[in-house]
């Protein structure tokens, strides 16, 4: 299970070659491979065509399980409708624009409902731009529309960030997920809110059941905050060279960085690599799907 911004995609939305040689060397071997990222298919597919990757993906941070192809979604969890009726209240409270989020069931359904469009920071415009789904945003927040919602992101400044998760932790905790990710460009934070459980890895195992994979056969690579819970489970993971040093810590193992085709050395370390240390608490992981001996 591969992240894509960061670990197979670079700056500029690049990828290199070495990496998809890789990956379609180890599908040819036998592996199942796929992507796990915070991106909606909609916001992968043009990254992730070229790769021809038959099996589903995990997309939205875990929220949405598609068919990496066609984009046909399997099963999706949506923000309850509880969840729902605290969040926007506390976002207008602080003159707040929720970004929305929302479950496509067909290809020309709303992809994102944004309240107030003219209050919009540069850094969501510019993303909707990027993505090509400046055409797919509902500014009618009818309640159909809010009980398709996967994500409710906000843009803040640091210190408004950190007071807004410790209002979630002491009064919500039971209700939502969450995670602060870094738009370095603009100097600010990206708050993303998800029902209670939905990451990385959640997603991986309802992905498992649907594929009756066992969840000890799972190799992650990532590279950021919201893939930790993906590298911290995962009986064997990779970070990349160039993530954070907390998210390196929670990986089995470090590759190198996207720009030295990290990638494509985590999958030769599949194949060729030494058994993984791995801490007391852990057993051993069973990779026979992946071209190690059995442990």
């Amino acid at each position: 299970m591969c992240d894509l911004d960061g670990t197979l995609i670079g700056k500029g939305h690049t990828t290199n070659e070495a990496d998809k040689a890789a990956l379609r060397k180890a599908r040819e071997s036998g592996m199942m491979i796929s992507i796990c990222t915070g991106r909606s298919w909609r916001e992968s597919r043009h990254l992730i065509a070229d790769l021809q990757l038959e099996v589903p993906g995990v997309f939205s941070n875990g929220a949405e399980l598609n068919w990496n192809i066609t984009g046909n979604s399997i099963e999706h969890v949506p923000l309850s409708d509880r969840g729902m009726e605290v969040l926007l209240p506390l976002c207008r409270e602080r003159s707040l624009t929720p970004i929305m989020l929302l479950h496509q069931h067909h290809p020309d359904d709303p992809l994102y409902l944004v309240e107030d469009m003219a209050k919009l920071h540069p850094a969501t415009t510019d993303w909707f731009r990027r993505n090509g789904v400046s055409h797919l945003i509902s500014t009618s927040a009818d309640e159909s529309l809010l009980k398709r919602c996967v994500r409710v992101g906000l843009i803040m400044n640091e210190p408004s960030a950190a007071e807004f998760t410790a209002v979630l932790e002491r009064d919500y905790g039971d209700q939502f997920s969450y995670h602060l990710l870094q738009a370095l460009h603009f100097q600010t934070a990206i708050l993303e809110i998800f029902h209670r459980g939905v990451n990385k890895w959640s997603g991986i195992l309802r992905l498992c059941v649907h594929l009756g994979v066992d969840p000890r056969d799972v190799v992650t690579i990532g590279d950021d905050v919201n893939d930790i819970p993906m590298l911290e489970n995962a009986h064997l993971s990779y970070a990349m060279g160039s993530a954070p040093e907390h998210v390196r810590s929670s990986a089995k193992k470090t590759t190198l960085a996207h720009a030295q085709s990290g990638v494509a050395a985590a999958v030769a370390d599949l194949f060729h690599g030494q058994p993984v240390p791995i801490r007391p608490d852990q057993g051993m992981a069973r990779y026979s799907n992946f071209g190690l001996a059995n442990e």
